[in-house]
């Protein structure tokens, strides 16, 4: 008690000394005012005099509540004790009483002295508590960041100023929870996670792909009488001429190779018919064809094919839909079209001859029916949706486990019939003292195949997993009302390749997945006082690497045909919300409505590979989409959430699905 003594008349006589300074010093500011201005170095003095005057006023006022670790009180009252002459001095000077000295203080008898150690004790003053621990521990104090925000300082028994009462078990800045304001030198938001949302849409991207190739190949045509050398060669025969289903030959390239290995074309499966004259024309004059020939050493040299008649694609056109219940297109192939000269004449030398009258020529056309579907990258939107980082996670370092559901209503990427359910589970860890956090995310779905079938647009009702999601978050600034954070998401391929294939099992197109997605992003949680609540994420998502595209082009089977770049996105999350009490005494502690705006911009600074028949790329480019969500939070004490909502989409291109039921829950988890 001896202690608690000096503390008491050190804290009373360093109020006085305060105030009588800063009312010196205010009345000596007003008369330096009225004067004409001092010369600059005087102006420095009153400024730094009147910065010493402040910081002493803010230090005494801490040092009064508080706020200030153990120091040696004997010391800081000899100090004390040895500073009143000066003052005293000053004020003499001045023509104004000096306040008393530190041993003879004062006192109004008529006021209730609120600075006694017994109104100290009764009252749990933070400063008598702070004392009595010091004589019994030494030891500095300790600070652990509880789940979901709480914060106790170990120093200070678990209270702080931002709870109900003073000595509560759980102060919180907002009355509640397990917030803390003051004990661990930054604050903690007692605030719910935001319930997300992975509609994004394909905006109006659809890959273009051949399914199907039929060849049309007149052979033996005897030419005619030779025109100009600056003209093409043209031939027109009798008809009328077959549709061909390719077997071992689908292109003029593995016709060539057949002749040159002394081969003929075999036998072909005729699925129509065209009746037209067998008819071609090159590219090239007979000029240009001939001096190619003398240019080469081999037998055997394909000349380039102008496209045949349209009476040609209206008979292969009606020969692909009779084979096919998917909507596509003809289109004529002229990079694996051509004319050849016939396999009995190049079979002696001399080889490569100018053309003559009456030689033997084989024309060659192919076409592929090509559909427009949209398939999504694997490493950019995959088939479960693009996972954002704000979907089920607050702005708040936490200690959690957690757990989402997602039923995504008519959402099969080009088979809009079908439902498919949606899953992801998740733990988030803080490191030191809960200004960081790493956050791990496993998404997966049931009633789905990476594998899809042309017709049907699924594949087989299995499990399949998604790209994980792993989160750096790092605390950048908070007081008692505001956390902003920011960090560094990080969507790793983990997810399957997308494939398309055929019911017939012919395997159509496979996108690898492959590349890196990093997702920079800032974050902000707002809670204003007891009730209202609202977070927001902005991320951006670039990519950090390339897919590998592969096509059947041929009917022979899948061939690299390039790599492709994802299109890099901006998405912004907002969500709002407002708590209502229920029974202190039920589970449900309180519950909030809760709003959420979701939006997605995707920019055309993905790549392409093109070809003649095909153009693949990120579908997700070049698009707006918004969604909105409706929802209902449930605080289930200590940090617990559930949560559920529905979300459409309102806005933009368009929607991956037509709605997703979404429902999370967070489970605080102490991982000392």
């Amino acid at each position: 008690m001896a202690k608690l003594a000096h503390q008491v008349q050190l804290k009373k006589s360093v109020r006085r000394w305060r105030d009588a300074m800063s009312v010196r010093w205010l009345k000596h500011f007003a008369r330096t005012v009225k004067k004409k201005s001092p010369p600059p170095r005087l102006q420095i003095a009153h400024t730094w005099s009147g910065i010493m005057v402040a910081a002493l006023y803010c230090s005494t006022a801490i040092a009064q509540d508080g706020y200030f670790l153990p120091i040696d009180f004997q010391q800081q009252q000899d100090q004390a004790a040895s500073f009143v002459p000066v003052i005293s001095s000053i004020e003499e000077q001045n023509n104004v009483p000096a306040p008393p000295a530190p041993d003879e203080p004062t006192r109004d008898p008529n006021k209730t002295d609120h600075d006694t150690p017994e109104h100290l004790k009764a009252h749990g003053d933070r400063s008598a508590r702070h004392l009595q621990l010091s004589e019994h521990d030494d030891s500095p104090a300790e600070f652990h960041v509880a789940p979901h925000g709480g914060a106790h300082d170990d120093s200070h028994g678990g209270d702080s100023h931002g709870g109900d009462s003073h000595g509560g078990d759980h102060g919180n800045s907002h009355g509640g929870g397990h917030g803390n304001s003051h004990g661990g030198g930054h604050h903690h938001l007692e605030i719910p996670p935001m319930i997300g949302s992975f509609s994004r849409g394909p905006g109006n991207g659809r890959l273009m792909f051949p399914i199907d190739r039929l060849i049309v190949a007149p052979q033996d045509n005897a030419l005619g009488a030779l025109g100009a050398g600056g003209v093409p060669v043209t031939f027109s025969g009798a008809g009328p001429v077959n549709i061909n289903r390719p077997g071992t030959v689908s292109t003029v390239g593995g016709l060539q190779t057949l002749f040159r290995q002394q081969l003929s074309l075999p036998p072909q499966n005729v699925v129509g018919t065209i009746t037209d004259t067998a008819t071609f024309t090159t590219t090239q004059t007979l000029d240009e064809v001939n001096a190619a020939f003398a240019a080469t050493l081999q037998p055997y040299d394909i000349v380039g094919v102008q496209p045949p008649p349209g009476t040609y694609n209206t008979a292969i056109d009606t020969a692909f839909q009779a084979a096919s219940t998917i909507n596509g297109q003809t289109v004529f192939d002229p990079t694996t079209s051509g004319v050849i000269r016939s396999g009995r004449t190049e079979s002696v030398a001399p080889l490569n001859q100018p053309l003559v009258a009456g030689e033997m020529l084989d024309a060659f056309y192919a076409f592929d029916y090509v559909v427009n579907l949209p398939i999504p990258s694997p490493s950019a939107d995959g088939l479960l949706g693009r996972s954002s980082v704000g979907a089920n996670t607050s702005a708040v370092p936490t200690n959690r486990l957690y757990f989402d559901y997602s039923l995504v209503k008519n959402g099969v990427p080009f088979n809009r019939s079908e439902n498919f359910d949606r899953y992801t589970i998740g733990i988030e860890k803080t490191i030191g003292e809960g200004e960081l956090s790493l956050e791990v995310r496993l998404p997966f779905a049931a009633s789905m195949d990476h594998q899809l079938v042309l017709e049907n647009g699924r594949g087989a009702s299995q499990t399949e997993a998604g790209n994980a999601l792993v989160i750096l978050k790092h605390e950048l600034g908070s007081n008692e009302h505001m956390v902003i954070s920011g960090g560094l998401g990080l969507s790793l391929p983990t997810g399957s390749d997308v494939e398309v294939n055929s019911e017939a099992g012919n395997r159509l197109v496979r996108l690898v997945n492959e590349s890196l997605h990093m997702k920079p992003f800032l974050a902000m949680a707002f809670v204003p006082d007891e009730h209202f609540f609202m977070q927001s994420f902005i991320e951006y998502d670039l990519p950090a690497g390339r897919n590998g595209a592969e096509l059947n082009l041929d009917g022979m089977g899948l061939q690299q045909v390039g790599r492709i770049r994802d299109a890099s996105h901006l998405l912004w999350d907002v969500s709002a919300g407002y708590w209502s009490d229920t029974d202190d005494e039920s589970m449900i502690r309180r519950w909030a409505p809760v709003m959420e705006f979701h939006f997605d911009k995707g920019f055309s600074d993905g790549s392409q590979v093109r070809g003649n028949s095909y153009r693949l790329f990120d579908i997700s480019q070049d698009r707006d989409v918004a969604n909105v969500l409706a929802g209902v939070t449930f605080d289930l004490h200590e940090g617990k959430y559930f949560s559920f909502g529905y979300g459409t989409g309102v806005g933009g291109n368009s929607s991956s699905s037509d709605g997703e039921f979404r429902a999370t829950l967070n489970w605080p988890f102490d991982f000392k």
